[in-house]
């Protein structure tokens, strides 16, 4: 009982957990918008399945912490044969041997030693035990720190769901500017074949030189390069998302939502600084420091006393032969009218008769001698009723250390507050600045984009009328593609800066 708090104690920096959820019903599903993929994960990541599972096993751990309080009943049989019946020494005539004798035909001359056997060989005992603990200080303090516990699962579990949620929300947005940049340059290339065949018709009729024709050819190999890679990259970030949900891999999963520019706006405005309550980190260290707190009183009850009542009841029977000791008894009247009870299953027992007043063997109805022990009994009966009280004296200060023990760890609790805090406040600092810099950035990319799609439309009709050159075109169609990369990648840090910054301020709730 004494190493309960240290047990939760310790436990909690490894439980992880709130309240447990049913599963979704997503069976044949594989077309997933944002909100579907992070439901879908919330009921199948494995490492909220854990953290349920650790949930429940803190649930039992406090059942087991109360049961402690609860009557402890046992039952016991025991049975023991005596292949050698042991046997005290003493000398005759003298102490008990004077009472019991020698057992000996002949008179033993005194003070020889005697061998007497107090037992049989066969012998079979039965009994319940029953134990209620009184008082504890101990105990009295599990049962509060239980429920500070189980707090702590649930908040620990939120917390990785939280973690999903965001791991799923970023792998998505990947998946889906991913799929967006693949699809810009299927346009890009299919653009690029109309002006490839173009020139290539020009170059036929005399009107294009063939060098014009190979750095289209150049162009639309490496666009073709760029668009294999970039289907790779979000076959990889279908992975990954997959991975998040807890999806399996190896099945087929669809990406539903669009990019649309007022989800972009959103993302692209974090707030300013939150409030620490907000965040889980710092409840779930002020609930540590309850159960420090708890664990350290646990070590200094250690020096009060405790209490336990116990009760038992039982039966011991003993005999030469262990079917003597099992019913049923054969009942007999004797010839004085009294009613005797004879042992063992036929009743047989050589060696013990029943007697009257005068030391006459008792006979039965049929003439013969009743054959008895003790009256026919074979059974006794034992109970016992007690207090145990145990007081702590001393222990060689090893209280007084792990009391020191429990005082450091609560101090280290409390030091901590102020290194979460200032992580919480360079969280939420590093979100702000990436989510400004992701909106000037994104909000750059999308003028250069504009430009260099007017630039490409200009150099096009200045190609067409014979004022401008293909190696224009070419420049104009090469900045173009890294305008929309950039574009992208400035747009993917948006919407990832939107997750950090709602995960820094507490805004991502478990639900």
């Amino acid at each position: 009982m004494k190493n309960i708090l240290a047990a939760l104690a310790i436990g909690a920096a490894f439980a992880a957990q709130a309240q447990v959820r049913p599963m979704a019903n997503s069976a044949g599903q594989t077309a997933f918008s944002l909100d579907q993929a992070v439901a879908y994960a919330l009921a199948n990541n494995i490492n909220i399945k854990n953290a349920q599972t650790d949930f429940l096993s803190s649930r039992a751990r406090v059942g087991e912490i109360r049961a402690a309080g609860l009557p402890q009943v046992n039952g016991s049989v025991a049975y023991n044969y005596n292949a050698i019946v042991p046997r005290s020494v003493l000398e005759s005539g003298k102490g008990a041997a004077a009472l019991f004798g020698g057992g000996q035909p002949s008179p033993v001359p005194v003070g020889m030693p005697l061998g007497l056997g107090f037992a049989l060989p066969h012998s079979l005992n039965m009994g319940l035990q029953l134990n209620q603990l009184i008082f504890s200080p101990s105990y009295l303090l599990g049962l509060k720190a239980s429920s500070v516990y189980t707090g702590l699962t649930a908040k620990q579990l939120d917390k990785a769901r939280i973690d999903v949620k965001a791991s799923v929300t970023k792998a998505y947005y990947q998946a889906m500017v991913g799929q967006e940049q693949t699809k810009l340059l299927d346009y890009n290339l299919a653009r690029l074949d109309t002006a490839l065949r173009a020139t290539r018709a020009l170059h036929k009729n005399g009107f294009a030189e063939q060098i014009d024709v190979y750095r289209l050819e150049v162009q639309r190999n490496n666009l073709e390069s760029d668009r294999e890679n970039a289907l790779r990259q979000v076959q990889l970030a279908v992975s990954a998302l997959k991975f998040s949900m807890g999806y399996p891999i190896q099945q087929q999963l669809t990406i539903t939502d669009q990019l649309e520019g007022a989800k972009v706006e959103l993302a692209t405005q974090p707030e300013a600084f939150g409030n620490y309550d907000q965040r889980l980190d710092l409840q779930i260290l002020n609930t540590q420091e309850q159960l420090a707190q708890l664990d350290l009183k646990n070590r200094r009850a250690g020096y009060l006393p405790t209490l336990v009542g116990f009760a038992s009841l039982g039966a011991a029977s003993a005999a030469t032969r262990f079917i003597d000791m099992l019913p049923p008894y054969a009942s007999f009247t004797g010839a004085d009218g009294r009613v005797y009870k004879a042992s063992g299953l036929a009743g047989r027992y050589p060696d013990v008769l029943v007697r009257d007043a005068n030391d006459n063997p008792v006979l039965g109805p049929n003439g013969q001698p009743i054959k008895a022990y003790q009256d026919g009994y074979r059974w006794y009966a034992n109970s016992v009723i007690g207090l145990t009280l145990n007081v702590p004296i001393f222990d060689g200060l090893s209280k007084e250390y792990q009391i020191t023990q429990a005082r450091l760890t609560l101090k280290k609790v409390a030091d901590s507050r102020e290194l979460v805090k200032n992580a919480i406040d360079f969280e939420i600092d590093r979100a702000n600045i990436a989510g400004q810099n992701a909106r000037v950035r994104l909000q750059t990319q999308e003028r250069n984009l504009n430009l260099a799609k007017e630039v490409v439309r200009v150099t096009r009709i200045k190609y067409q009328q014979g004022v401008g050159s293909s190696l224009e075109v070419t420049n104009a169609e090469v900045d173009l593609r890294v305008a929309q990369t950039n574009y992208y990648a400035a747009l993917y840090d948006a919407l990832v800066a939107k997750v950090d910054a709602d995960v820094a301020t507490g805004r991502l709730t478990a639900n």
